[in-house]
């Protein structure tokens, strides 16, 4: 369809070069909030707050119970009957001592306890930087993609205006002007949609940074960081995560001496005093147990407890490792795809081609729409190959918070 009219034309005209500002300034905000939204979250997250309450309590549990047990201090007087046998009156103070190895055993389980409750804090904060940093991901998709479905309704706004001149002209029909005004209320729907889904995710950056605002207007995302599978991997081995089973581990083969230690002849010593018939005897007491009953299966079950601990470890490592390669390989394909599709979006920018088909009759209106909106909808294709590339690298960066 040729366009007659000068009004019509001057409106598409207009609508173009929309469109091609549409393509050149969707990047129109750096990179400038996510480090503030990170420092903000190790300061204010009430969770990672409570974590660190948590550790503290898991450190002052682990210093206790290694100390002796407390010294008995027993008096008793006793009257004669008859009266000439006099009274009795006896003293003693004594000590009850675990076998010294005991000391040094629990010591060692203590300060094992305390690396260990370390490691589950860092593992809480690691899990709570991860959600922050996707949480700014997802608010720098959303604007940008507020900024897309902008100008795409725009675009569409200016198209149902030169259908509707047409049509008032007798150059479009009732059909070609009902789809133009579809298209407008299905991307303004569409767009109050995302606006609802930024409300939803500033509440979450809100409740992320301790009930404080942060409003983020990035819209663009930063270059892919350079990871390396095997680099990956060593992180993750000696990271926090797999430090707790594999201090597990290690934790469980102490308690196992601590058992075996416990089973060991307890010691008793101390002062005793006896006075009767105005007779004083002092002198010193002492005494061992005999460890028949108590703590009788203690070992055993410490080293069932090692033996689990050890597959349990074995097989988070398995799953973590499987995972890490799972993620390394999605975020490489994600990668190609950003990369292959950001060449091919420059290629087809073909805006002026359009124009010039238009303005020579070559295609209908009704065809630049479309050809038009099929660009739209592959800018917001990469877009959220964007946002899940990531999303994963994120994940995959998890570590090395």
């Amino acid at each position: 369809m040729r366009i007659k009219n000068n009004n019509s034309y001057s409106i598409l005209t207009s609508m173009i070069f929309t469109a091609a500002f549409l393509v050149s300034g969707i990047e129109v905000y750096t990179q400038t909030s996510l480090e503030t939204l990170l420092e903000n979250t190790r300061k204010n997250n009430k969770s990672l707050k409570s974590a660190e309450q948590y550790y503290r309590a898991e450190v002052m549990e682990a210093r206790t119970g290694n100390s002796p047990d407390n010294p008995e201090i027993e008096y008793a007087y006793l009257w004669g009957n008859p009266e000439q046998l006099g009274d009795r009156v006896d003293f003693a103070v004594t000590q009850s001592f675990d076998f010294p190895t005991a000391y040094s055993s629990r010591s060692k389980l203590s300060k094992i306890n305390r690396v260990q409750a370390n490691y589950r804090l860092k593992v809480s904060e690691q899990e709570i930087i991860v959600n922050a940093q996707q949480a700014w991901v997802n608010a720098v998709y959303l604007n940008q993609k507020v900024g897309l479905l902008e100008r795409r309704l725009e675009n569409a706004q200016l198209i149902d205006e030169a259908f509707q001149r047409m049509y008032d002209e007798g150059e479009a029909n009732q059909l070609q002007l009902n789809q133009a005004k579809l298209k407008v209320t299905a991307l303004a729907n569409e767009l109050n949609r995302v606006k609802i889904d930024i409300i939803k995710n500033n509440a979450n950056i809100r409740q992320i940074n301790g009930g404080n605002d942060l409003l983020i207007y990035d819209s663009i995302f930063p270059a892919p960081k350079v990871l390396i599978l095997d680099t990956l991997i060593r992180l993750y081995r000696s990271g926090p995560q797999n430090s707790v089973f594999q201090g597990e581990v290690i934790r469980m083969e102490q308690r196992k001496d601590v058992a075996f230690n416990q089973k060991l002849p307890k010691l008793k010593a101390g002062y005793y005093q006896e006075t009767i018939l105005g007779t004083q005897m002092k002198g010193i007491a002492a005494g061992i147990t005999i460890p028949l009953w108590e703590n009788a299966n203690a070992v055993k079950s410490a080293k069932a407890g090692m033996v689990f601990a050890e597959n349990d470890a074995l097989r988070f490592w398995e799953q973590q490792e499987i995972m890490i390669r799972q993620l390394f390989d999605q975020w490489l394909m994600l990668k190609a795809q950003v990369r292959e599709m950001t060449e091919l979006l420059k290629k087809a920018n073909n805006n002026d081609l359009l124009l010039k088909a238009l303005e020579g009759g070559e295609i209908s209106l009704t065809q630049y729409y479309y050809e038009s909106d099929f660009y739209f909808q592959n800018q917001f294709d990469l877009l959220e190959l964007e946002r899940d590339l990531y999303f994963v690298e994120a994940e995959l960066l998890r570590a090395s918070y």
